[in-house]
C-alpha cells in the first residue's frame, strides 16, 4: 500500500530515473507467468515489438544511466539504500530518505531526461505514439481504488467499503499535496499534464523546497497508516509480496 500512495508524488528525482531504466529493456524479455502478473506498462512495451537492435541499444542506455545514477550517491547513501531495501523498505521511501542535495537532484533529473530522450530516439514515430497513448490512457483509468496498480488491486478483492475508504484517503492526500504547492507550481503541473507528460515526472520537475518535501513525506506517512488500517492482514501481506517482486524486477 505504501507504493500505491507514494508512487505518483515521490520526492527524489532518482525515483523516476531508476524506475525508468529497466522499463523498456526488460519488457521484451520478461515472461508472462499468468494473467495480470506483468505490470501494465511492461505489457504496453511488449506491444511495441522492439527489434533486436532496439533492445540492445536500450539496454546500453539503461546500463549507462544506472552507472551515472550510482555515481551521484555517496558511499554512505549507497550503503543506506542497500540496507533499506534489504529490510523490505519500499524503494520510493528508501530513496526519499537519502536526503539528496539539490545538486544530486539536479544531476538525477538531467540523467533521467537524457536517458528518456535517448530511448525515444530509438523508437519509431509509431512506437513513440503508442507509448504516449498508453501514458494518457493510464492516467484516465485510475479509479476509486486509488493508486493501487490494477494487477494487485484485482487480487485483493477489496470490498465496496474498502474501495470507498481508499478513495477518501486518496482525495484527502491529493488536496493536502495541492496545498503544499505554490500557485506557480500548480500551473506548471497542470500545463505539463495537459501536454501529455507523465504526472510523476511532472511533479519531480517542480523543484520542491526542503520544507515542501518534508510536508510531502508527512502527508504520505499519514496516508499510508490510514490506508494500511483499511486492509486486512492478508491483504497487507499480498501488497508486500507484490512490492517485493516489483523491487526485484526493477534491479534485474
Amino acid at each position: 500500500m505504501k507504493f500505491s500512495l507514494k508512487k505518483v508524488l515521490v520526492g527524489g528525482a532518482l525515483v523516476g530515473a531508476i524506475a525508468l531504466l529497466p522499463l523498456i529493456a526488460n519488457a521484451q524479455n520478461q515472461p508472462q507467468s499468468g494473467e495480470g502478473k506483468m505490470p501494465r506498462l511492461h505489457q504496453a512495451m511488449r506491444q511495441l515489438n522492439l527489434s533486436d537492435d532496439q533492445q540492445a541499444q536500450i539496454q546500453q542506455i539503461r546500463e549507462a544511466a544506472r552507472t551515472q545514477m550510482q555515481g551521484i550517491l555517496t558511499a554512505e547513501q549507497k550503503q543506506q539504500l542497500q540496507g533499506a531495501i534489504a529490510q523490505g523498505t519500499p524503494l520510493p521511501k528508501a530513496l526519499d530518505a537519502l536526503n539528496l542535495t539539490e545538486a544530486q537532484r539536479t544531476q538525477g533529473r538531467e540523467i533521467m531526461q537524457t536517458s528518456r530522450e535517448q530511448m525515444q530516439g530509438i523508437l519509431t514515430a509509431e512506437q513513440q505514439q503508442q507509448v504516449q497513448e498508453f501514458r494518457q490512457s493510464r492516467q484516465g483509468r485510475r479509479g476509486a481504488m486509488g493508486r493501487i496498480p490494477r494487477e494487485i488491486a484485482q487480487r485483493l478483492n477489496l470490498t465496496e467499503d474498502q474501495q470507498a475508504k481508499l478513495k477518501q484517503i486518496r482525495e484527502s492526500t491529493r488536496t493536502q499535496m495541492e496545498n503544499v504547492l505554490t500557485a506557480e507550481q500548480k500551473q506548471q503541473l497542470q500545463t505539463a499534464i495537459a501536454q501529455g507528460e507523465d504526472k510523476s515526472a511532472a511533479l519531480r520537475a517542480l523543484n520542491l523546497t526542503e520544507a515542501q518535501r518534508t510536508q510531502k513525506r508527512e502527508i504520505f506517512e499519514s496516508a499510508y497508516e490510514q490506508a494500511k488500517a483499511v486492509l486486512t492482514a492478508e491483504q497487507q501481506q499480498q501488497v508486500q509480496e507484490f512490492m517485493s517482486s516489483r523491487r526485484s524486477a526493477m534491479f534485474q
